[in-house]
């Protein structure tokens, strides 16, 4: 399988033809090269309140590197009064609560949890469940980016805290939604809650139920349904500000009209991770499994890393790294050796979380994938 000389992406990537040794996204891509960071001074004036408030901002944290340096830079760098957010959806890693609960203690920074409802875990449950059927990994991680969302919004008005800085960053897109948002020119934050981004939440739910054997497609249509039923009953017991559109089983709430400002941090500081999880662990003791930083704080991830692997032949993870590399923000050996430990015994793990949460033989009745990456057997388990 060729790969492209440049970055680490392989030709089994949709849209990552090679020729004369480079793929299609080291010769066109210009989305990233094109932004300029605003730079730490705006940063500074968007936030800074009065004296007489109590806090300049609320930071969103879940112990993984992005929120976490966030965390640290307006808080030690720009000595503003941080809020930290911490949302518990029931399977962050050890890692990141060691992180959360370190971090803040460390450099005197008040933190605030709130932990998702019962229906979330069920809500996993049923997308495993039908995952089995199906024979490929669904939307595993259910509603938690509008709990996230929403109880940032909620946690920062209770405070009166008028800004929320976000850590997201478009080098987090998926490689069907980086060539979506590529020809669209935007990321995944200014798509978020439309009503196009919607529907293709359901046309891609309905593809997959016409996906797998017919027996496969009716239990994973009843987990379907159980999914979208536990979605519903999260959203109303989350408190989602969406009214009649919490009733949607593919919502996505978005920022705007909620009555409070969001920053994107990598909007003013650029981006620059690997420089920026050294600074992390030297600064605060920030923490991360060996060569695997990069989503380090749900374990849910492994799911989404597996079905990356399977369908383009390099994880979700690899397709995060290989955009470092093409701008020059990681060397390319650096990201083949994180992209093989982010491989390695990824099928196994994505069993024993299965496992854990109470969903056997994961890999039982799992179909053939059309892609099988090098030195990686995406055949069943069991």
């Amino acid at each position: 399988m060729k790969t492209c000389t440049k970055c680490i992406i392989p030709e089994s990537v949709k849209g990552a033809e090679i020729s004369e040794g480079l793929c299609t996204f080291c010769k066109t891509d210009q989305r990233h090269r094109q932004k300029s960071a605003m730079g730490k001074e705006a940063l500074y004036r968007e936030l800074k309140q009065p004296a007489s408030a109590k806090y300049d901002c609320l930071v969103p944290i879940s112990g993984g590197k992005d929120s976490s340096y966030v965390l640290y830079y307006l808080a030690k760098v720009l000595g503003l009064r941080v809020l930290a957010f911490f949302f518990d959806n029931g399977f962050i890693c050890s890692f990141a609560r060691e992180n959360v609960q370190n971090m803040c203690g460390s450099m005197g920074v008040d933190l605030v949890i709130e932990r998702a409802t019962a229906y979330r875990l069920k809500q996993t449950q049923h997308a495993l469940h039908a995952a089995k059927h199906l024979g490929r990994f669904v939307k595993v991680c259910g509603t938690c980016s509008n709990n996230l969302r929403t109880h940032s919004i909620l946690a920062a008005k209770r405070q009166g805290i008028k800004h929320i800085v976000w850590g997201a960053s478009d080098f987090e897109d998926s490689s069907t939604d980086y060539l979506r948002n590529e020809k669209l020119k935007q990321g995944n934050r200014d798509t978020w809650g439309t009503p196009g981004s919607e529907r293709r939440k359901v046309w891609r739910a309905l593809k997959l139920l016409f996906s797998g054997s017919p027996v496969g497609k009716l239990r994973a249509f009843y987990h379907g349904l159980y999914y979208m039923y536990y979605t519903v009953r999260d959203n109303l017991a989350s408190g989602c500000m969406e009214g009649i559109r919490n009733y949607n089983p593919f919502l996505e709430v978005p920022f705007v009209g909620k009555g409070v400002q969001v920053h994107y941090f990598f909007d003013y500081i650029p981006y620059n991770p690997v420089q920026q999880v050294a600074e992390l662990i030297k600064e605060t003791g920030w923490r991360h499994p060996e060569s695997r930083e990069m989503r380090m704080d749900c374990m849910l991830h492994a799911f989404i890393n597996y079905q990356h692997l399977c369908d383009n032949g390099i994880t979700h993870d690899g397709f995060i790294l290989a955009g470092l590399v093409r701008y020059g923000l990681m060397d390319r050996q650096t990201a083949l050796v994180r992209e093989a430990a982010a491989r390695e015994g990824l099928a196994e793990e994505c069993e024993r979380i299965a496992l854990e949460l109470g969903v056997i033989s994961l890999f039982r009745n799992w179909s053939t994938n059309k892609v099988v990456p090098p030195g990686q057997k995406c055949q069943p388990l069991l």
